[in-house]
């Protein structure tokens, strides 16, 4: 089994980790000053219940009073954000810290829940049909630690994604399906302007998406999945921006057809 990264963000540790995923800490690190500090620490998240991005604060004091013994601490300890729109909207979690690993071993809302619903929230405009349901899927396996499962559900999202994309584009570049019909690599080269620039050339991606699952265990699965899913969030992004540009467009149009050149009030000529 891999060894546990060094826990580096307490935000990416609440705001997105799976439970039961082990992290070191060090001793004198921002992480676990952080959680001794009885300051309040502010941290940039989803908001499940006002449905848009805010700022959590985490109060007082968490994972006990003796900072020289945390090298054999063993200990469960309760930590929650709070919303500074309103404080009511919080996240509890429960931690185990044991001899500087640290895991989430519980937390309410869960992180399918929350991210879950930040992703409707952002891109239900341009997330339709099995794309949104499989996204769906992928995302609640991943909080629950099942990687083969995310990996599958994310693959077909971004297959099809790749697929829209040359459908898009097809007619206007002359191109015909069996110039499709290639190596997943071919495929993004072939899309290549009209990808996101970053994920055309970060094209190692694809190639861990062309694996088959019996080439990757769990773990490697649940290791590339943020990757994954960021990689599918980008075409998203793309696509919401694009969206938008085309309303305004449209929105801009009309407003050019209305105009009459004529004072207001004034009478139209008979």
């Amino acid at each position: 089994m891999a060894e546990p990264k060094v826990l580096t963000s307490l935000t990416d540790f609440l705001f997105n980790t799976p439970l039961y995923t082990k992290y070191k800490l060090t001793k004198g690190s921002a992480p676990l000053l952080a959680l001794y500090s009885k300051q309040e620490l502010r941290l940039d998240g989803f908001c499940k219940t006002c449905g848009k991005d805010s700022t959590f604060v985490l109060h007082g004091e968490r994972i006990g009073d003796a900072f020289d013994d945390i090298e054999t601490r063993f200990t469960y300890d309760d930590v929650t954000v709070r919303c500074t729109r309103v404080s009511t909207h919080s996240y509890k979690y429960n931690l185990l810290i044991n001899r500087l690993i640290i895991q989430k071993v519980g937390q309410y809302p869960s992180l399918a829940d929350i991210a879950i619903d930040e992703t409707r929230e952002k891109y239900k405009s341009v997330l339709k049909g099995d794309n949104w349901s499989e996204l769906y899927k992928a995302i609640g396996l991943a909080a629950h630690g099942e990687g083969i499962g995310s990996f599958v559900y994310l693959r077909r999202v971004f297959e099809r994604l790749i697929q829209s994309r040359f459908d898009e584009y097809k007619e206007q570049e002359g191109w015909d399906d069996a110039q499709f019909n290639v190596r997943m690599e071919d495929k993004i080269q072939l899309l290549k302007d009209h990808l996101p620039e970053f994920l055309v050339e970060n094209k190692r991606i694809y190639g861990i998406f062309s694996q088959g699952i019996h080439e990757l265990d769990n773990d490697a699965c649940l290791r590339f999945y943020e990757a994954g899913k960021e990689s599918i969030i980008m075409i998203l992004e793309e696509d919401l921006r694009h969206k938008e540009k085309l309303e305004l467009k449209s929105k801009f149009s009309k407003l050019i057809a209305q105009f009459d050149g004529k004072p207001e009030g004034a009478i139209p000529e008979s």
